[in-house]
């Protein structure tokens, strides 16, 4: 009894500080929220009904940090996943390194037969249902006709990267590399084929993590050549992350295959930049260049539009970008938090027309906007609440 009560005080916390939120920053009458198809914190709509129906209820360990084709999973839950175990384990005075695998044509090589085999096995796909699959997979010819004249048929491979089948194989993948990975004691989110690898460790371990993570991607890479997938070795990227506020001058390398991988100070991880000490700032520069481009191009044919038109295009071109991965801008200095709060300051101003000169708070009010700092606020607490009612991805 006591659990219970004292989740549904949690759960009447969040309800209360959501409300005093909106009721401060953008006050409204009707404070009905509605959520936009492409949310980020929902699922992307590339979900078909016929992968919801097929696969099985239960939540099977290998599965759990897949984060695509899944609801209530996306991009955003998977880089979230990553950050906050990075994150906790530099407040504990540990390092860790990040690996961003690459595969080369993704899913269009993989052997059909083996993956058919695999729909039977783990997915008990029996009659109808399977020749469904087989259907685009296996059989099929194609040829060219010219006025009257048809060229022989010839075997048209389909690729498994189609609509139907690609859930599929991204799951038989993720499975194969959640068990190689942790057999050598290595984390692993992955987002369709985007794998992300990390270990933390102590910085009396550098080595051994450094052993640890080559055994963990040779395996990988044996496991890809058996079932026809080739892994892009010259484009796996390696991110040693650390505290800001401890120096270091290791520098690690890892020997992938016939390449040497050394450390890049920032990589592009599923379209955000991450730095060694996560300190997110370069994303922040991305983004708010991005958002600038957008608001100089509606500013352009501002004069033509009305109030409604101008607003629906800067929700698609300017506060998309701003909301998009927003959780992982929480706990960020303010100076950061301040550059992405002059864009939207500078959208707000474009939407009402008004001058620079003016103060900006009542314009966000006036739009039911709220600030950057209490979106990102509000987006944190929402995917907290989710994950307290089991409604969210696994892993959060």
């Amino acid at each position: 009894m006591s659990s219970v009560k004292g989740l549904e005080e949690m759960i009447s916390g969040y309800n209360n500080t959501l409300s005093n939120t909106l009721d401060i920053h953008a006050p409204e009458v009707d404070r009905t929220v509605i959520l936009r198809p492409h949310a980020p914190w929902k699922g992307h709509r590339k979900d078909r009904c016929s992968t919801v129906a097929i696969l099985p209820d239960r939540k099977p360990s290998s599965l759990q940090t897949q984060a695509a084709y899944r609801p209530f999973h996306s991009v955003e839950t998977a880089l979230l996943k990553v950050q906050n175990d990075i994150l906790t384990a530099l407040d504990k005075r540990k390092e860790a390194l990040l690996v961003l695998l690459d595969f080369s044509a993704a899913f269009d090589t993989l052997d059909h037969r083996q993956l058919l085999d695999h729909f039977e096995e783990r997915y008990g796909l029996r009659g109808n249902v399977l020749n469904w699959f087989s259907s685009d997979l296996a059989d099929r010819t194609q040829s060219v006709a010219i006025n009257e004249m048809q060229s022989d048929p010839m075997c048209f491979v389909w690729s498994s990267s189609g609509i139907r089948c690609r859930p599929f194989g991204v799951y038989y993948v993720q499975r194969a590399i959640t068990g190689l990975d942790h057999a050598h004691g290595v984390q692993s989110v992955v987002y369709a084929d985007d794998t992300q690898l990390y270990l933390t460790f102590q910085p009396q371990d550098r080595d051994m993590a450094v052993r640890k993570l080559e055994a963990c991607i040779s395996d990988i890479r044996s496991w890809c050549k058996v079932n026809k997938l080739v892994l892009n070795d010259s484009k796996t990227e390696l991110v040693h992350l650390y505290s800001k506020f401890k120096n270091t001058s290791w520098t690690p390398s890892m020997t992938i295959g016939d390449f040497t991988i050394r450390p890049s100070p920032q990589a592009r991880n599923l379209g955000v930049s991450m730095d060694s000490v996560l300190s997110m700032s370069s994303h922040v520069d991305n983004l708010c260049k991005s958002a600038l481009l957008g608001i100089r191009k509606i500013g352009r044919i501002r004069q033509y539009l009305t109030r409604k038109s101008t607003t629906k295009l800067v929700h698609a071109f300017v506060t998309s970008k701003l909301d998009t991965c927003n959780s992982l801008l929480y706990g960020l200095p303010d100076r950061e938090i301040a550059k992405v709060q002059k864009v939207q300051n500078v959208a707000a101003r474009l939407v009402l027309r008004i001058s620079r000169h003016e103060h900006v708070t009542p314009a966000l009010e006036e739009l039911h906007w709220l600030p950057i700092k209490q979106r990102v606020a509000y987006k944190i607490m929402l995917v907290t609440y989710n994950s307290s009612w089991h409604v969210t991805s696994f892993y959060i």
